[in-house]
């Protein structure tokens, strides 16, 4: 081959490397932003999932709140619901109707489930509870 048949080879041999890395580019940057938004989901999700625990321990933490049946809280302006359900009562070890006391306390197990969904996030969660009260049990 002659200098004037390979004039133009160097240029096409570029081009086609270049397209070949524009491509490596374009496919890493799709990569990126797909990771980028499950980074987020789970960020939203986690987030989500720390704001229905809050809400168990807020209505742990009040006698008031803490009645059979179900119950909404809202907290950090997200509404989560609650359904409380009495499994188990007895009366407490050492007690008994005998006892000479108007109020005997009970031990209970409690499960509680609280759920919550914000902008196409859910989060469910199961939370078992065991507390001794001053009432009639279940």
């Amino acid at each position: 081959m002659n200098r004037k048949q390979q004039r133009g080879s160097v240029i096409v041999i570029c081009l086609m490397f270049l397209m070949g890395l524009s491509l490596i580019a374009v496919s890493a940057m799709k990569v990126g932003n797909l990771n980028m938004k499950i980074i987020q989901n789970e960020m939203a999700r986690e987030g989500l999932r720390y704001t229905v625990l809050r809400a168990v321990e807020q209505m742990l933490s009040s006698e008031l709140d803490f009645v059979i049946g179900s119950q909404v809280i809202i907290v950090d302006g997200k509404t989560i619901n609650l359904n409380k359900q009495c499994i188990f009562s007895q009366t407490a070890e050492g007690y008994g109707v005998n006892f000479g006391q108007d109020v005997v306390p009970i031990n209970t197990v409690w499960e509680v489930i609280a759920t919550a969904s914000d902008n196409g996030v859910a989060v469910g969660m199961l939370q078992g509870i065991e507390m001794s009260m001053l009432q009639t049990g279940c």
